[in-house]
């Protein structure tokens, strides 16, 4: 049975490490399509103060719900082991 729960465990981070780097492949992307565009000095600084808004707005919240998410996981995991034990 722990086996079973290390495994599901283990299961549970790498889904929350795949969720995480899908945010930050998402940032690349956007980041690739500025480049493309060319910028200047000025719309560079622009973008670095849309990208701290956005940030903070959509990309925070969606990290903070998966990481709590898995929180709340593995919490009811470790309450089953020791009900079990």
């Amino acid at each position: 049975m722990l086996w079973i729960t290390l495994l599901l465990l283990a299961v549970l981070f790498v889904i929350a490490l795949v969720m995480t780097l899908q945010v930050a492949k998402q940032q690349n992307r956007e980041i690739e399509s500025r480049e493309q565009r060319g910028v200047t000095a000025e719309d560079e600084i622009q973008q670095s103060q849309q990208y701290e808004t956005e940030s903070l707005r959509k990309n925070i919240p969606n990290l903070i719900k998966i990481y709590i998410g898995l929180f709340v996981i593995v919490l009811g995991f470790i309450v089953t082991i020791l009900i079990i034990l």
